[in-house]
């Protein structure tokens, strides 16, 4: 398997390719690994032996045009290979399991996420998926990655983990997630959605100030994703002399938008009880010190191809006051974002 990342920055018209040429893949277990190194970082949730911080070394760092009409694929049908009463059966049961660690007082929110498996008549190009999620969304990060040790997936997300030149960073906190259409006919935030983005935002500020300074709050303001809309603020800093981005990348992932709080209690409930493990989903993707810049995002909005067999994942913060209905409804939302580029 060739070992690439194509990337595009929301706003943009032209994409990225880094390519590595040759030997295998570093494989970190650490965000302060990345220091002093180059290249397209790929992050699971949670790093581990097995499923490491990979970091594609740029032999090959080029623009590129997006195709604006990829290839057809011929007629190809694709079809879950699981049932949608077996699904939400799988998603009941972590939903019951995760809203019970609120109600009884062990965690104030925690993020249950799901995987959709869909199965393709024939194959289908992992470049066309990455052009067509290109052209229809641009104002999303999207990027494919192809590794040995990963496989490859496409990410289409709204959300910035942390941007830094030099010292000078970015970075937002994004929770709450209403349908587009449901906003624009006059649906406004609920109470719960203000919470939850009050949470993320609460949470982001108390880990900044410990190797910040300079630091500027704005919002929250909606911003539209696709189909959906979400709730942001945005944050700017600059981080203090004894300290760098790796340091900032430590504090920030995860954050409360894809783990919970308390993060320990709310991360190590998620890895023992989730119905299906995340792998590089909620981690987070993109180039690291490349052209003395950095842009990471949030792994949101993607799926893992294998052949003709495609994992879309997808989920939601859980308060005291979700309901099941409306956490699943959430979900399905959010996967269609990857459906669609698929069922073109």
């Amino acid at each position: 398997m060739e070992t690439y990342a194509y990337f595009r920055f929301p706003e943009q018209s032209k994409a990225t390719l880094i390519a590595q040429n040759s030997g295998p893949v570093a494989a970190l277990r650490s965000a302060s690994e990345l220091d002093g190194r180059s290249g397209f970082v790929f992050a699971p949730f949670a790093p581990s032996d097995t499923l490491p911080i990979i970091l594609i070394r740029p032999d090959t760092c080029k623009s590129i045009s997006i195709n604006s009409q990829p290839p057809a694929s011929g007629k190809t049908t694709i079809s879950p290979l699981t049932s949608r009463e077996n699904e939400l059966g799988a998603y009941t049961a972590d939903f019951n399991r995760f809203h019970h660690q609120i109600e009884n007082g062990n965690l104030s929110k925690i993020v249950l996420a799901r995987v959709s498996t869909l199965v393709s008549s024939a194959k289908v190009s992992p470049y066309t998926l990455f052009c067509r999620a290109c052209n229809m969304y641009p104002h999303l990060f999207v990027a494919l990655v192809s590794t040995q040790q990963t496989g490859a997936w496409i990410v289409a997300t709204p959300e910035l983990l942390l941007s830094a030149t030099e010292k000078e960073c970015e970075t937002m906190s994004l929770a709450g997630t209403m349908k587009a259409a449901d906003y624009k006919n006059g649906s406004g935030w609920t109470e719960k959605e203000y919470q939850e983005q009050k949470f993320v935002s609460l949470y982001i500020n108390s880990v900044i100030n410990q190797i910040a300074e300079n630091i500027t709050e704005n919002g929250p303001e909606t911003i539209a994703a696709a189909d959906l809309v979400h709730l942001r603020t945005k944050f700017s800093f600059t981080i203090k002399d004894g300290h760098n981005v790796s340091d900032a990348l430590a504090a920030l992932h995860p954050t409360p938008a894809v783990c919970g709080l308390p993060k320990n209690n709310a991360m190590d409930f998620i890895l023992k009880s989730e119905h299906s493990p995340r792998k590089y989903y909620s981690g987070f993707l993109g180039p690291w010190a490349v052209k003395q810049s950095t842009s990471l995002y949030v792994s949101l909005r993607c799926m893992h191809i294998n052949d003709r067999i495609f994992d879309l994942y997808a989920g939601g913060g859980l308060l005291k006051q979700s309901t099941l209905s409306k956490e699943w409804e959430e979900t399905e939302a959010k996967l269609n974002t990857m459906k669609n580029i698929l069922y073109v």
